[in-house]
């Protein structure tokens, strides 16, 4: 660059400049970044020279929290004054909210009915789904519920959480005592429902930009009933398999039944179920309810001489007289090394009548014994039975037992020789107390039983 100059008597001077150009220095900076309130972000600046920040940080990288959308400004400076300039936009989503309450559900619907109140001091958690789902998540927070600041109702919970942040449930727990979880997702309205399952947990759900106020949980009043279970061998001698179990070979009995916490050290006691009625249904779909006009032992069932269809699961439900139900479930398997199996081959026997009804203790029943596949014609009076069969004669050694409604053997196991096909056994009874039995009858390759009263 030449510089001329003229003075006042018009001389001229000329003078050569040279300016030297600096590049402008390079700096990189973090990208733009969406951040929920209350996280902190780590910010760099990179570049040869000294680093200025807009919040008055000089250090390559910063932590920043912004409570609402804020941009920082980085300003590089080089050994040459030269200065470069970027602005990095940190944008702050406000968090929603999600819960609503605990309910007590008086009527056990599953639905938050108008005048059922919310319960205080259940613990809420909430964890962010794991690859099984709802189970083994990562805790996130914690929370018990309490009075709502602003209504005033009991049962109150909140969480807050980042929007669009991933898959979550919540888990409720502590309840107070003689409550359970009631029955989840009934109806149409999930504003109104219960979400937890009987665990007290809920599916996992996915949090969107908008709070969620409809995950609720209902508790009612419980009736916990303890099942047990018996099996024994067919040898009718009333022994019972050391320790329950819950697999058994063909020709096998069981015996199910469900009592209050409490009473299961006392499987002999005849406990008061007045006004309780039970309903089992068995692994075959057979279904027995039983109440009062079944008492003693309504709250007990039994299998006798198991097969094949008796395996699998069976079903206990139980209503008290308050009206709180319950249930429980019992798989029963086939035992994998089972010593012996019913015989095949042979006609199949049954009892096909039992008389007098009822019975008289101290006195006789007598049975009438029959094929199952006989044409069999049968007059019966109070004293007599005639019988017609199409089956050729053939003994066979049967034993007769009997049974209270617990299973418990109260009456000695008697052995007769009969006719295949046709018989008649007079089985004579012990003074015993009035009520129902189980009378039952066990061949070389069939067993069968029949309920009998006695006066």
């Amino acid at each position: 660059m030449v510089l001329q100059v003229e003075d006042a008597n018009g001389c001229a001077y000329m003078a050569t400049l040279t300016i030297n150009e600096h590049p402008t220095p390079e700096l990189n900076v973090s990208s733009d970044v969406t951040i929920c309130e209350g996280e902190e972000i780590e910010l760099t600046a990179t570049g040869d020279g000294i680093v200025s920040w807009s919040n008055g940080e000089t250090t390559n990288s910063i932590w920043v929290s912004p409570i609402t959308t804020t941009p920082y400004t980085v300003v590089l400076t080089d050994e040459n004054g030269c200065q470069a300039e970027e602005t990095i936009l940190v944008t702050v989503d406000q968090k929603i909210t999600l819960g609503d309450f605990v309910f007590s559900d008086e009527n056990e619907n599953g639905i938050q009915d108008t005048g059922e109140s919310g319960v205080d001091g259940v613990t809420v958690q909430i964890f962010q789904c794991s690859d099984k789902g709802a189970t083994d998540g990562v805790l996130v927070d914690i929370t018990v519920t309490s009075t709502n600041p602003v209504t005033g109702e009991p049962g109150y919970y909140n969480f807050e959480i980042c929007p669009n942040s991933g898959s979550y449930y919540i888990q409720f727990s502590d309840v107070p005592e003689g409550f359970e979880f009631t029955t989840a997702n009934t109806g149409a309205n999930d504003s109104m429902d219960s979400d937890a399952n009987t665990a007290g947990v809920t599916d996992c759900f996915e949090v969107e930009a908008t709070s969620n106020h409809t995950l609720d949980a209902g508790i009612k009043v419980s009736c916990p009933m303890v099942l047990q279970y018996k099996v024994r061998p067919r040898d009718p001698d009333g022994t019972y398999i050391t320790g329950n179990s819950s697999t058994a070979c063909l020709g096998y009995d069981l015996i199910l039944r469900v009592v209050r916490p409490g009473e299961e050290t006392n499987p002999d006691v005849d406990n008061d179920y007045t006004g309780w009625t039970f309903t089992f249904v068995n692994a075959n779909g057979g279904t027995s309810v039983r109440s009062d006009a079944q008492a003693p032992y309504q709250n007990s069932v039994s299998r006798y001489g198991l097969n094949a269809d008796d395996f699998g699961i069976y079903t206990i439900s139980w209503v008290n007289p308050d009206g709180c139900e319950g249930s429980a479930e019992f798989l029963l398997e086939l035992e994998p090394n089972c010593t012996s199996t019913p015989k095949v081959g042979g006609i199949p026997m049954s009892i096909t009548k039992v008389f007098p009804v009822p019975a008289v203790s101290g006195d006789k029943v007598t049975l009438v014994l029959n094929t199952d596949t006989g044409s069999i014609n049968t007059n019966t009076d109070l004293n007599a039975v005639s019988l017609q069969a199409v089956f050729p004669s053939e003994l066979e050694t049967v034993t007769v037992s009997l049974f209270d409604t617990s299973s418990r053997m109260v009456n000695d196991v008697k052995t007769y020789e009969v006719s295949r096909g046709r018989d008649v056994i007079d089985y004579p009874l012990d003074y015993l107390s009035a009520g129902t039995y189980i009378l039952k009858v066990d061949g070389d390759d069939w067993s069968d039983s029949k309920q009998i009263i006695i006066k």
